[in-house]
């Protein structure tokens, strides 16, 4: 202020008092608002971001959270939130994703309290598996719905499930049911990748899985197919592991005219070839119409 005096300036003295205040008043409020900002715990903006950015990165799109809490007391960052995971994912598995976003979050605040509540997540009140049998459910030739198992790999979700027809039912007319089963499964459940649809006869006796190992599993396919000559052909196989168990899809071709009950007999002896050779592998066959290009084959 006196140097614009000097100059000639007479308001010079005022203004640059004017300019002092306002960086006081500037500096007094931040003061004020970082006071109040420690007092209250609420943590920087930036932070509760980080912690979003780290729960997605794990959970993606097969879970999510809610009641996200982020305090910062001192120079500690408190996280407490509730995890909204899948019901088909084991509780083993659960914490396995919470411990993994704990250490994401850890890299980012090293001295950070975390605490996740883990809740199973359904679909419209119900477990998916429920979920899925209701939906089924609405199908009239379905006679039953058993052995449903849901396994994810990647954020993605694989279904194999077994449904029963009437026995004399042609193998094309249960190919289309399988079809329409698949489709509404994907526009109810979200994340699916792959689904199988075993189609059986609703007369056989009931036998709830077995756990094999994989063992040159195509190899094994192959020769037993060969059994039924050119009346049965190998498509592809498909194996993933989920959850610690190995899977075993197999993909075969018949005639349109073959029934659902011999369709379900040739399966059958494709599953005793490989149990007989294996362990710790869940293995479903599936029989698709000769010539049809499909995304649901059936057995």
């Amino acid at each position: 202020g006196y140097w614009l005096s000097t100059r000639g300036i007479f308001y010079g003295d005022p203004f640059a008092s004017l300019i002092l205040s306002a960086l006081l008043i500037l500096l007094s409020v931040r003061l004020v608002w970082n006071n109040a900002i420690e007092l209250s715990d609420i943590a920087p903006r930036e932070a509760v971001i980080k912690v979003r950015e780290e729960i997605s990165k794990v959970g993606g799109s097969l879970f999510s959270y809610e009641s996200l809490k982020v305090r910062k007391i001192g120079e500690k960052i408190y996280v407490r939130a509730t995890l909204k995971i899948p019901d088909y994912i084991s509780f083993e598995e659960a914490h396995r994703f919470a411990n993994k976003i704990e250490d994401g979050i850890r890299r980012k605040f090293k001295d950070a309290d975390i605490y996740f509540h883990i809740e199973p997540a359904g679909i419209k009140g119900m477990t998916t598996k429920e979920f899925i049998e209701k939906l089924l459910a609405k199908f009239k030739d379905v006679k039953g719905i058993h052995d449903i198992s849901i396994s994810h790999h990647c954020g993605k979700i694989y279904i194999v499930l077994h449904v029963q027809v009437e026995p004399s039912t042609p193998i094309s007319e249960a190919h289309n049911l399988a079809d329409k089963i698949e489709e509404t499964i994907r526009r109810n459940v979200s994340n699916v990748e792959n689904i199988f649809v075993h189609m059986e006869p609703s007369n056989i006796e009931l036998n709830r899985g077995y756990v094999l190992d994989e063992k040159d599993v195509e190899e094994l396919t192959r020769a037993a197919a060969e059994k039924y000559g050119g009346k049965i052909r190998i498509k592809r196989v498909i194996t993933y592991v989920a959850d610690g168990k190995r899977y075993i899809n197999i993909e075969c071709s018949l005639s349109e005219e073959t029934s659902v009950e011999e369709a379900h007999e040739m399966a059958t002896e494709i599953e005793e070839a490989i149990k007989s050779r294996a362990s710790e592998t869940i293995v479903s066959v599936h029989v698709e119409p000769k010539d049809r290009e499909t995304h649901s084959p059936i057995a």
